[in-house]
């Protein structure tokens, strides 16, 4: 009688954590991917372990970390979490790449734009560069061709 219940204490943990991953299926959109993602991580699921159902039903590299990053999810945890599942390292490389690229732009463009003063090699004030004209340069006697001012 102590095997049964325990083999019915095992099935049902084994059923429950089957039914606690991620749902994902061959063929799904990128917006159905990011969904599960979202719901997924939401639920306080293992990055891990939506990776590997995400692998195992065949989900692209680019969809499956496009979603886990619009999740939240570092993409240290991506990489990680993708290679070790199987993915090629190399695409999934290429991949967080571009998301470090993309996020960097959308902090950069939310919390300190690129004319903002601060911004590390922006300017906003007057220059001493020069400024090249074909205006006609003014001339103690009035006349003047085109050339070089200091502005």
């Amino acid at each position: 009688m102590k095997t049964f219940t325990k083999l019915a204490i095992a099935a049902g943990i084994f059923t429950a954590s089957l039914t606690a991953m991620a749902a994902f299926s061959t063929g799904m959109s990128a917006a159905q991917v990011e969904a599960e993602v979202k719901k997924s991580v939401t639920e306080g699921q293992d990055v891990s372990a939506v990776v590997a159902a995400a692998k195992a039903a065949g989900i692209s590299v680019d969809s499956l970390a496009t979603a886990l990053s619009a999740a939240g999810v570092s993409t240290d945890a991506i990489q990680s979490a993708m290679t070790t599942a199987g993915y090629d390292a190399k695409q999934v490389g290429d991949t967080v790449a571009v998301l470090k690229l993309v996020n960097e732009s959308k902090s950069t463009a939310a919390g300190n734009p690129t004319n903002a003063p601060g911004n590390p090699g922006i300017t906003t004030g007057p220059s001493n560069a020069p400024s090249w004209s074909n205006a006609p340069a003014s001339t103690p006697s009035g006349g003047g061709g085109g050339g070089v001012s200091r502005s």
